[in-house]
């Protein structure tokens, strides 16, 4: 199922093209294969980019319980509210994914996303 899902990755040029709803169901089925909180946060980003931001929040708000330290959890949740206009709450998930902790380089790429917001 992972390669099935890189595939369609690979036979796109640009993320816009990519078959995300196809990307929905492979995950939806790979949770039913290997349930993990990790494989449904990648479902929640797949489900943003299918059916919308609130499509992809509503999902990831089912996983703030199980994902509150997870940096990356914070920060995709950081970028659907940035895309919906919440800048507040999308600051306030990107500098909860600083606070749980990054690598340098992606602290780093977080606070560029920060001060683009605040404009």
């Amino acid at each position: 199922v992972q390669a099935a899902i890189a595939g369609v990755h690979a036979t796109t040029t640009t993320y816009v093209e990519t078959d995300w709803v196809q990307i929905v169901g492979l995950y939806d089925r790979l949770a039913d294969l290997v349930p993990s909180p990790v494989v449904d946060l990648n479902r929640a980003a797949a489900r943003a980019m299918a059916f919308g931001e609130q499509a992809g929040l509503e999902a990831l708000e089912q996983l703030a319980a199980e994902l509150a330290d997870y940096a990356p959890y914070h920060s995709a949740r950081g970028e659907l509210l940035a895309r919906t206009g919440d800048t507040g709450g999308a600051i306030a998930a990107l500098e909860a994914a600083i606070t749980v902790g990054t690598s340098d380089g992606e602290r780093d790429r977080i606070q560029a996303k920060i001060a683009q917001i605040k404009g």
